[in-house]
């Protein structure tokens, strides 16, 4: 995996303290895509809530961020939340204690469904790339955590 940091200091400015948010996997997923136009929302923050379901997907657009159209994708997995709290732009995202990305935005074309959680990275991986597996955990954490 690729530790490139896209960690926003502003973030622990305004939210020095919080828990990391645990999800699992529920699906795996295996697809790269060039073109996907996502419109990231214009915010940098997003609650997840327990039993939610959401996507987890990579690009390596280093301009990815809120207010933006992100268009090289790969998709990752769904993941259910098992421990809510809030997440910010440059929270750092694991897989099985593996750095897979930095969160970039997020795009709710398939809200109130599940909302895509848009990671940075400078390597395009997917679900098998990273070799996740369902149930396998996944961490939010502030950028400066462990």
């Amino acid at each position: 995996m690729s530790n490139d940091s896209k960690c926003d200091v502003t973030a622990k400015v305004s939210y020095p303290f919080r828990k990391p948010v645990e999800g699992k996997v529920v699906v795996v997923l295996d697809y790269r895509v060039n073109n996907r136009g996502l419109e990231l929302i214009n915010t940098r923050s997003r609650a997840l809530c327990r039993h939610e379901i959401h996507e987890i997907l990579i690009t390596d657009d280093r301009e990815a961020s809120p207010g933006r159209i992100v268009d090289p994708m790969s998709l990752v997995c769904f993941v259910e939340i098992i421990n809510g709290g809030l997440i910010l732009v440059g929270d750092k995202v694991t897989a099985n204690g593996e750095i897979i990305g930095y969160v970039a935005g997020y795009d709710e074309t398939h809200f109130p469904n599940h909302i895509n959680i848009i990671l940075y990275n400078s390597q395009r991986l997917t679900g098998l790339d990273i070799n996740i597996q369902i149930g396998d955990e996944v961490l939010f954490l502030n950028c400066d955590q462990d």
